[in-house]
């Protein structure tokens, strides 16, 4: 299998565009799920006892509440991610450097998503003609499965930044930091939940964005975010398989539950040809991305930050003046 590698003095925009693809696939899915783990962990041991002092129950409440809200920020990015990924695949592998960059519109992007479009995305071998019928008919079948996972996961994607409120709410978030934003606890389904508003824009009429959150629906936001995160890893490894090794691909993974049947046709149907069509893990793409910093650069850069502890001590002590004894 062939190596590509970012590690290169003149990189033609065919080499460089793999190797952001596949810093794209790996940042963009790690950086989102990053502690979400710990998050979740958090949440199972967080207990809202009868024992709890108001102060303490309200610390818990704001708490879990900021967790929810964590986790709605990172579902929202990587919906971002997910659509900018979509929009630039569709164009050629060489202009990826340039398009991931684009500043485009997810929800136009996820909506426009059909199946022919994902079915491009796939670079499936053409083997209709080159397979006999009960060979490719269980092939196709499972195909499709596939492709209909990642339509319906763009589905719900879209649905999910469609309402405008969450759209509005990670605006505020992500750009304004709103400067009106309260968190207010109710019940809603039996449960616990959290109303968020926000608002940054004090002179403007109409009502601020409001949104709830709970446990159910933290589940729901985990459940489409692992869904999001799997379609990004697959879709970006057949691009660099189909591209890094010039073959198209007869099947590269099931992105949902198969049956046992469907698992020994795959290990029967490959057992079966010579062609050199994987269905593997891409392990045999390697990108080697090396910083470039003179040392005259790096000691710029260090002495910038050592001129800036000797200057700035932020943050060690407050004096509130309002509290101070005035001696006349």
């Amino acid at each position: 299998m062939p190596e590509i590698s970012a590690k290169f003095e003149n990189p033609s925009e065919f080499q460089w565009s793999l190797a952001m693809l596949t810093s794209f696939r790996d940042d963009a899915v790690r950086v989102r799920m990053f502690m979400l783990d710990e998050h979740r962990n958090f949440l199972e041991a967080l207990t809202f006892p009868d024992s709890l002092s108001p102060s303490e129950a309200s610390r818990n409440y704001d708490m879990e509440a900021r967790v929810y809200l964590e986790l709605f920020e990172r579902l929202c990015l990587l919906i971002e991610d997910f659509a900018t990924l979509l929009s630039a695949l569709q164009q050629p592998i060489e202009m990826f450097s340039i398009n991931v960059g684009k500043k485009i519109k997810p929800q136009n992007v996820l909506k426009a998503l059909t199946p022919d479009i994902v079915r491009s995305l796939m670079f499936y071998a053409p083997v209709e003609q080159s397979l006999p019928k009960e060979l490719y008919e269980p092939l196709e079948n499972i195909r499709q499965k596939n492709i209909a996972v990642i339509v319906r996961t763009a589905r719900m994607a879209s649905k999910w930044l469609g309402l405008q409120t969450h759209w509005q709410m990670y605006n505020n978030l992500k750009h304004g930091n709103a400067l009106v934003h309260s968190i207010v606890p109710i019940i809603v389904w039996n449960e616990r939940t959290y109303g968020y508003f926000g608002r940054t824009n004090l002179g403007a009429k109409g009502r601020s964005p409001v949104m709830y959150l709970n446990r159910t629906i933290y589940t729901f936001m985990r459940t489409l975010l692992e869904a999001i995160a799997t379609c990004i890893v697959d879709l970006s490894d057949r691009c660099l398989y189909a591209h890094g090794s010039r073959t198209k691909i007869l099947e590269l993974s099931f992105l949902f539950q198969p049956t046992e049947e469907e698992l020994q046709f795959m290990k029967v149907l490959f057992q079966s040809l010579t062609i050199p069509l994987s269905h593997t893990p891409i392990d045999h793409i390697h990108v080697d991305i090396e910083p470039i910093l003179s040392d005259t650069d790096s000691q710029k850069l260090l002495k910038f930050y050592q001129t800036l502890l000797a200057d700035c001590q932020p943050g060690r002590m407050r004096f509130d003046l309002r509290f101070q004894e005035v001696n006349g």
